[in-house]
């Protein structure tokens, strides 16, 4: 094995480069294509974690979501409601095993199944509580400039208890201007 320096654009025309250990297969046989796309189940919906992830050490397991979340998964912010969430869409009920390994590092989520009829099968699992999205942003990020992108915005969007107090008594002072001496500011 050698430490080879791959280098892809996405399909946005961002350029990523990976220093990694990786293998490249190319098979130019029809039979052997046809073995391997009949033995081997590359498909999303027959996915299921491998074993050594399940077993290993957090950083591996962060390592093994940053890709799953970079190619499956996406972030969405909604500026209304100053609100954030990542979500993973997948077919298979192996969504769930995802959860648990998810909740084994500290990061609680929810799995929903898709209700429309074109989502049919499909799962959906949700990060939505604000320390499970930092933890998230800390541990797994994205590699995608757009997706880090969402993320960021959804961390600067939570507020801490001293500015929703601030904001809340400021409001109450506007309507009600006698209360600056009440409070004893005056």
């Amino acid at each position: 094995e050698s430490l080879r320096v791959c280098c892809h654009r996405t399909k946005y025309g961002n350029l990523i480069n990976c220093r990694s250990y990786f293998y490249i297969v190319r098979l130019g046989s029809k039979q052997a294509v046809n073995f391997v796309s009949k033995n081997l189940k590359c498909k999303t919906k027959d996915w299921n974690i491998p074993r050594c992830i399940k077993n290993t050490n957090n950083k591996i397991i962060f390592a093994f979501f940053k890709g799953l979340f970079d190619s499956e998964g996406c972030a969405i912010y909604s500026p209304k409601y100053n609100k954030g969430r990542i979500d993973l869409r997948m077919y298979g009920k192996q969504v769930k095993n995802l959860q648990n390994l998810l909740k084994k590092v500290g990061i609680e989520s929810t799995v929903t199944q898709g209700k429309i009829e074109k989502q049919r099968g499909m799962y959906i699992l949700r990060i939505l509580r604000k320390n499970s999205i930092k933890l998230f942003a800390e541990n797994i990020g994205f590699v995608i400039n757009r997706k880090r992108k969402i993320l960021s915005k959804i961390l600067t969007s939570y507020r801490t208890i001293w500015d929703v107090l601030l904001r809340k008594m400021c409001a109450f002072i506007s309507y009600f201007p006698s209360a600056i001496s009440l409070l004893g500011f005056a």
